[in-house]
């Protein structure tokens, strides 16, 4: 009677874990969009505040905080307005992007080009 009685918990005890791991499997699929999204817009985000800066080369350097703001403001209205009123800024993202990567790519040291490669992968691929 014991063994039943075990047996009995242990079939409650499978049931409910793999309640749980459906119920984790649907959260995960639910919130993986969003995260992929988030990430795309950091490291859009990223390249273009590496331009900002690039561009700010004899501004001081208090600039470094209004440039990734502005980044930040601009991959975030890429990401979240509509797709017909933000195209000029998707494709000034996409410069920036691009232009760092040239840059990395023509800098003598591989570390940087590994960064920059990784961060480009990272958009890419996520």
């Amino acid at each position: 009677i014991s063994s039943i009685m075990t047996n009995a918990g242990s079939d409650t005890s499978d049931s409910d874990s793999s309640l749980m791991l459906a119920s984790l499997l649907e959260s995960i699929q639910t919130i993986l969009p969003q995260l992929v999204t988030l990430s795309n817009g950091l490291v859009i985000a990223l390249f273009c505040r590496a331009e900002l800066q690039r561009a700010n080369t004899n501004v001081p350097a208090s600039t470094d905080d209004v440039s990734l703001i502005v980044a930040l403001l601009l991959s975030t209205a890429c990401y979240l307005g509509p797709a017909a009123l933000v195209w000029p800024i998707q494709n000034l993202l996409c410069m920036c992007l691009a232009v760092t990567v040239s840059r990395a790519i023509q800098l003598p040291q591989l570390g940087p080009i590994l960064l920059a490669l990784g961060g480009l992968v990272v958009y890419d691929v996520v």
